[in-house]
C-alpha cells in the first residue's frame, strides 16, 4: 500500500513515484506530508481531519522545485498537487494575546502543531497547515471554547469534529473509512520495529 502511494490522489501519486524512480523533475521533492508527520495514536484522527487534503501535499525544498514538478504533471496530464516549498512558505502560529485565551481552557489538549513529530527542516510546511488549529478532547469542549471566544478559533475534536473559525460545524460518521495515511505510516514503524525485536 504504502509502496504503491494507494490512497493518494493521481497528481500527488505520480510526483512521489517520480521522486522514487529518481526523475530530475521530482529531485526537489522530499515528501508528502503524510510521510513526515508522525503523531501518538490517540491524536491521529483529529490530526488526520484537522489537515484534510493537505495530508497529500508534497514539501519541496525550493519554489523552483515545485515549478518543475508541476511542469511535468501539466506535460503528462497527470493530475494536479499541492506544493509546500520551504524557502517561500510562511509558517502561521498565535500570538501570545491569542493563546491566552485558549491555553489552559478546559477539554483544549492544544496546537496541533505541537501534538506532531516531524524533522525540525520541515517545520515552515507543517506549521502552515497546522500552528492555527486546536485539538479538543471533545465537541462540547470544542464548543465552549467557541461561545467564550466568539468563534475565532478552528478546533478539531479527537473524534473528528471540526469547529471552524466563524462558528460552522462539520461531524458525523464516514462509512467504510480504514486507517488514514497517518495511520499506515505509524503502523509501518511499527512493524519495522517489531521485525527488529
Amino acid at each position: 500500500l504504502i509502496s504503491g502511494f494507494e490512497g493518494y490522489q493521481r497528481g500527488p501519486r505520480t510526483v512521489l513515484q517520480g521522486r522514487e524512480k529518481g526523475a530530475p523533475w521530482a529531485a526537489d521533492v522530499l515528501g508528502a506530508v503524510a510521510e513526515v508527520v508522525r503523531t501518538e495514536p490517540r491524536f491521529e484522527k483529529a490530526i488526520e481531519v484537522a489537515l484534510g487534503s493537505a495530508v497529500q501535499n508534497l514539501i519541496t525544498a525550493t519554489d523552483a522545485g515545485a515549478q518543475r514538478a508541476i511542469e511535468h504533471l501539466k506535460r503528462s496530464g497527470a493530475g494536479r498537487a499541492t506544493f509546500l516549498p520551504l524557502n517561500t512558505i510562511r509558517p502561521q502560529g498565535y500570538r501570545p494575546e491569542e493563546e491566552r485565551e485558549f491555553r489552559g481552557a478546559p477539554g483544549i489538549l492544544g496546537v496541533a502543531l505541537d501534538l506532531v513529530r516531524f524533522e525540525e527542516r520541515f517545520r515552515p510546511a507543517i506549521a502552515a497547515l497546522l500552528g492555527r488549529t486546536l485539538i479538543a478532547e471533545t465537541l462540547d469542549a470544542a464548543l465552549a471554547l467557541g461561545r467564550q471566544t466568539g468563534q475565532r478559533f478552528r478546533v478539531v475534536t479527537l473524534d473528528g469534529e471540526v469547529l471552524a473559525a466563524g462558528g460552522a460545524i462539520t461531524g458525523g460518521s464516514v462509512a467504510g473509512r480504514g486507517s488514514g495515511l497517518l495511520a499506515r505510516e505509524r503502523e509501518r514503524d511499527e512493524l519495522t520495529a517489531r521485525l527488529a525485536a
